[in-house]
């Protein structure tokens, strides 16, 4: 067979994969629209106290959200190539009123939750004897009472059993709506409906820019640093560490030239005014675990903040989880940037490395610098 004649093989069969995707297409989307509904029945008949307030607001949603075709005739093609998967079970829609494109996120995946108690107190007991490696961290675990009101306070109509429940399966639900009032970088809420959350689709993820232009890169850099300051600070005494950050959990939208973080399920909270330190900040010391973020639990939440945020900032902006500096998000750096401005390599290796005889006991402080040559770079380009 020649060249040509396999060619136009590959090309008849690309097609052939288009027509048989959009011939059912609109089966899976009708299908979609039912799935979407049994999910939240589904969850209604496993708690029905806990989500029952949430039926007419989710009535109201499913009746204004469409499936958005255009990346769902894309989505449904690229299920038929081989060789292709995706870290998240995400379905993308579109709310009918607005045209804005929202992400549909299912996250009690685990079914664990199927096997407990849906009661306050049984809820309490296993938030604070359960060992957690992953989800929501507190400290200290004793004060998650005070958070709880804080979160209710937010989310009246839900009564404090659901959010003891969300505490514990995922905490976005509850979290991400009152992050986004605060101006937090997160996509807004468009609702949550048992155990699917309904949000923004926000951009791409930052896996889709190593490539792009530097001067893009360094918006996203800014404002991801800008996020990490922000984060630490938190909101009334509550420090919010990012434990996951990668390129994969924050998105950017160029036109908007906004970043946001989509998924915080494994935040640390730490209450700085129970801390036992609290006027003092703590310093994050690298701890070898090639391909994976290692932190002390207890370092961090003894102090009254953290810079983790800003280390695992400025480790993503120099370098991957195997400390390789050529796979980092800012690299390479320009050379002619590097010639005009070395203290940018300079001033991320310290923020990474932080070594105690080059007075970087404040890693705030370093962050302040960067984000300062940040700004004259981009203003000059």
């Amino acid at each position: 067979m020649t060249y040509q004649n396999k060619r136009e093989l590959s090309h008849r069969r690309l097609i052939l994969l288009l027509v048989i995707t959009l011939n059912t297409l609109d089966v899976k989307l009708n299908q979609h629209d039912n799935h979407k509904l049994n999910k939240f029945q589904q969850d209604l008949s496993y708690c029905g106290k806990c989500f029952e307030q949430q039926i007419e607001s989710c009535g109201n949603l499913f009746k204004d959200i469409k499936n958005d075709e255009d990346v769902a005739i894309w989505w449904q093609f690229l299920k038929l190539l081989p060789q292709r998967s995706c870290k998240r079970n995400n379905n993308f829609l579109q709310i009918s009123s607005s045209g804005q494109k929202i992400v549909e996120k299912y996250f009690a995946n685990s079914q664990d939750h199927l096997k407990w108690s849906v009661n306050i107190r049984d809820l309490k007991e296993k938030f604070l004897h359960q060992d957690r490696l992953d989800g929501l961290q507190f400290y200290p675990p004793h004060k998650i009472e005070n958070f709880i009101d804080v979160l209710h306070e937010w989310h009246m109509k839900w009564p404090k059993v659901t959010i003891w429940l969300y505490l514990l399966v995922n905490i976005q639900p509850i979290l991400m709506p009152l992050l986004y009032a605060m101006n937090f970088p997160v996509p807004q809420t468009y609702g949550t409906c048992g155990f699917t959350l309904y949000q923004e689709h926000a951009g791409l993820a930052l896996h889709n820019f190593y490539i792009k232009d530097f001067d893009i890169k360094l918006k996203i850099a800014q404002e991801l640093l800008k996020a990490s300051l922000k984060f630490s600070h938190g909101f009334q005494g509550y420090r919010l560490y990012i434990t996951d950050l990668t390129a994969d959990n924050i998105v950017y939208d160029v036109k908007e030239a906004r970043l946001s973080f989509v998924d915080l399920d494994t935040v640390f909270v730490v209450d700085s005014l129970e801390v036992k330190y609290k006027s003092s900040t703590h310093k994050h010391e690298y701890i070898e675990c090639p391909g994976c973020f290692a932190y002390s639990p207890e370092d961090i939440s003894a102090h009254n903040i953290s810079d983790i945020n800003i280390y695992s900032t400025c480790q993503f902006l120099r370098e991957d989880l195997y400390r390789d500096q050529s796979k980092g998000f800012l690299q390479p750096i320009p050379q002619e940037i590097s010639v005009t401005y070395p203290q940018l390599g300079k001033l991320l290796n310290l923020c990474v490395d932080c070594p105690w005889e080059a007075n970087c006991s404040q890693r705030f402080g370093v962050a302040k610098q960067l984000l300062l040559v940040f700004e004259d770079i981009l203003n000059k380009s």
